[in-house]
């Protein structure tokens, strides 16, 4: 059987290349949709009707995105409290989304748990930084992902343990994720 195919990057162009901050979240590896020959994460994330098969179709999207979408809103609007983005509603946030990028190290979709046997050989870490090139970001965060990637990343400042600069002048967060 042929893998699934998920495509990603920047959610939403136009919007994204106006933020000042350009974030980008680094995971591990999108979950298979059964049946499907490829499909698209960024349309997924930015498609959040249940009608069109967007984000809010899955009924367990605040399991990673949720999570993912408070920290952004505090990345990108810090004066935010933690009460105001608690209470947000569905939509206001994951509209934060749309100001994000977003990939996975391994392009074929995955289940609900990664198969670590199986996981490394399929990161092409090339490509990777050639699209964290085009992405252009000023803030990366890795969940669970920064000791896979740190190897194809040259000339990293080690000062911390979870927070890095690379040669670049691009900030490294080293965040967990289950």
């Amino acid at each position: 059987m042929k893998p699934t195919i998920v495509t990603d990057g920047i959610i939403n162009e136009p919007i994204y290349r106006k933020e000042q901050k350009k974030l980008l979240w680094v995971l591990k590896e999108a979950n298979a949709k059964e049946g499907d020959d490829g499909w698209d994460m960024c349309l997924f994330l930015r498609e959040r009707s249940v009608e069109q098969g967007g984000l809010f179709s899955y009924s367990k999207w605040k399991n990673t995105f949720g999570l993912l979408c408070k920290i952004s809103w505090g990345v990108l609007e810090p004066n935010l409290s933690f009460e105001e983005v608690e209470n947000f509603d569905d939509k206001k946030l994951s509209s934060i989304l749309d100001r994000i990028a977003y990939i996975n190290l391994k392009k074929e979709a995955g289940g609900a748990r990664v198969d670590y046997n199986n996981f490394e050989n399929k990161i092409d870490l090339p490509s990777i930084n050639s699209q964290i090139e085009i992405i252009n970001p000023n803030l990366i965060i890795c969940g669970g992902t920064f000791h896979f990637i740190k190897k194809g990343i040259p000339d990293f400042d080690y000062n911390k343990e979870w927070f890095y600069h690379d040669k670049n002048g691009i900030r490294w967060i080293n965040g967990y994720h289950t």
